[in-house]
């Protein structure tokens, strides 16, 4: 059996999830209608709980739905000229979003959002605007594709000095770059 203080302390306690539960399903409605849907879907999983009373525990799963019927979700994309890349670092208004590309939906606020695609040393930054209802909304961007110095210098002909006359010297490769009324390609 239990006694007078161990009653008491369990009433303080459910009163208290109680008052969160409600705490939440109200900051919840405040938070869908200035359009922060992820801060609102965060506190309504906390009141759809098994511990909250079974009405709020209700209203609050009935409030859930709605919420991600209207929440808008985007799908990340980056391509290095035409391929698909997934190995890209994304952030979101400064807060880290993800480490790869899966082409999985994320669920967003609403309104102006500036995206950061970080790949391969390369940066990219995109305001994007997010409106209410937009499921699956494509938001991407494109690098340029990375050239190396050593497939630009191979497109060249190799460049030779002549030797001046009357010396029979080794030819001696000479990088493209110079300019000299002596140098001829190669043969």
């Amino acid at each position: 059996m239990w006694n007078k203080d161990e009653v008491q302390g369990k009433t303080d306690q459910l009163k208290g999830k109680i008052k969160e539960s409600v705490g939440n399903a109200t900051n919840d409605e405040q938070l869908r209608d200035e359009g922060k849907y992820r801060r609102g879907r965060e506190q309504l999983l906390v009141c759809a709980r098994d511990v909250c009373p079974a009405p709020i525990k209700r209203d609050c799963l009935e409030w859930l739905s709605q919420l991600e019927a209207i929440a808008p979700t985007i799908v990340l994309g980056a391509k290095e000229g035409t391929k698909d890349l997934s190995d890209v670092k994304v952030s979101v208004d400064g807060v880290p979003v993800t480490d790869k590309l899966d082409g999985k939906p994320i669920q967003m606020d609403l309104g102006k959002h500036t995206f950061k695609f970080e790949f391969a040393g390369q940066t990219k930054e995109e305001d994007f605007i997010i409106g209410a209802g937009q499921k699956n909304r494509n938001v991407s961007v494109t690098f340029p594709v990375a050239t190396s110095c050593t497939s630009t210098y191979a497109s060249y002909p190799p460049v030779t000095r002549r030797a001046p006359s009357g010396l029979n010297a080794m030819a001696v490769p000479i990088p493209p770059t110079a300019n000299s009324a002596d140098d001829v390609p190669a043969r």
